[in-house]
């Protein structure tokens, strides 16, 4: 699979992902039914340089040796990029989610609705 030759080269160039990061890449994949759990997206497009890219695997606490499935979650890019620039467990949900992601109630992860923002002082 071609999931699986994308996992092994990331142990390749980074090194400090477990033995068994292949499996638990193509498992979490599998689980999320090769889309992004956040917005449902396929989310393939074509790089600068003409290759595929996709989906991406977050280790949610960021600890690349914990595969745990509760802590990996697959996302498309720009939810990828919302996720770790925007939000960390316990913390308040972005402005711009609508509702809770399912991903975070289904791995029963802490989190806190998002801040409200005053429009006026009273």
């Amino acid at each position: 699979m071609e999931e699986g030759i994308m996992a092994k080269k990331l142990i390749k160039e980074f090194g400090d992902y477990p033995a068994n990061y292949p499996d638990k890449h193509e498992g979490a994949v599998r689980r999320a039914n090769g889309r992004c759990e956040h917005c449902g997206t396929d989310d393939m497009y074509l790089t600068p340089d003409g290759h595929v890219s996709g989906l991406r695997l977050l280790h949610i606490n960021g600890d690349r040796a914990d595969c745990r499935w509760q802590n990996l979650v697959l996302l498309c890019r720009d939810d990828y990029s919302s996720v770790v620039h925007g939000w960390a467990i316990g913390r308040p949900m972005p402005k711009t989610w609508i509702g809770v992601p399912y991903w975070i109630i289904r791995r029963k992860l802490e989190y806190a609705g998002p801040q409200q923002r005053l429009l006026f002082k009273v």
